[in-house]
């Protein structure tokens, strides 16, 4: 009689078990971020089968947002401007690591901050031995070109204007056209160029530059932004920054971005 008993339990139980996990998915929420690395926070690493897999901070505060909640999540890379557009119309829910402007504000739902930038203005050693004349943009305009990246914001560099900055598309590149006297200056996110530099493997040229914060610049605050036409945009920030608040206490954050740090410059090291 005991046994029976316990063979109904589990029968009574076990559907039960089964029900229960094919309804803690629900739905797939769709994120973007831009088609080029951005490591440390996101950045594109072959795995085994030599397929490009998406990595970084980013990804894990995603993982560690959603897990546990009736939320799957999907990474799409597209060019940074149809990231924008895609979030806007509503066909991707949000966009991760934005950087705060008038019009973004406007367009989108901003999480809290969730990392913070050191924008900066970079030269040849050789150039300037001793330091910049000046740190003030508007006057460096007049010793050389500046150069940066093609729909990246430079709003937070003190930069009212942008028409005078000559873009190109890939960050890797800035150093080189400072060798090859393309450009003068460059402006960049110190994090960003350092890490990038090392995943690609080409950290010899971090010897040859030398940064330098411009006049009145602080640390920039970087968010994910969310698209106001998703029907889950309340739930997306409530979560998202329930988790950062969280991990912030803890100070887990910086060991975090620190992790995907420590990963790329011993890799680059090989």
């Amino acid at each position: 009689m005991f046994k029976l008993l316990i063979i109904c339990l589990i029968l009574f139980i076990s559907p039960q078990l089964t029900a229960a996990d094919s309804t803690v998915k629900t739905q797939t929420l769709h994120f973007c971020k831009g088609n080029s690395d951005y490591p440390p926070y996101n950045y594109f690493q072959n795995n085994p089968n030599h397929a490009q897999q998406n990595m970084g901070y980013d990804i894990d505060l995603l993982k560690m947002t959603f897990e546990g909640t009736p939320y799957n999540f999907q990474v799409h890379a597209l060019p940074w401007k149809r990231c924008l557009l895609e979030v806007k119309k509503g066909n991707i829910d949000a966009l991760m690591s934005a950087s705060s402007n008038e019009q973004r504000r406007q367009d989108f739902d901003f999480s809290e901050p969730y990392y913070y930038l050191t924008p900066a203005i970079f030269y040849l050693k050789s150039d300037y031995p001793n330091g910049l004349p000046t740190r003030d943009i508007n006057e460096l305009k007049g010793h050389g070109s500046i150069c940066g990246i093609q729909s990246f914001n430079y709003k937070n560099f003190g930069v009212d204007d942008d028409r005078f900055i000559f873009r190109i598309h890939h960050i890797p590149q800035l150093p080189y056209l400072l060798i090859k006297e393309r450009c003068r200056f460059f402006l960049a996110r110190q994090e960003i160029l350092f890490s990038t530099l090392a995943l690609n493997k080409i950290t010899y040229l971090s010897d040859l530059i030398q940064g330098e914060m411009l006049t009145s610049v602080e640390q920039e605050p970087f968010y994910m932004l969310i698209s106001k036409s998703s029907p889950n945009r309340k739930h997306i920030k409530q979560l998202f920054d329930a988790k950062v608040t969280e991990l912030s206490a803890q100070g887990e954050l910086h060991s975090m971005i620190d992790k995907h740090i420590q990963t790329l410059i011993h890799t680059s090291n090989f």
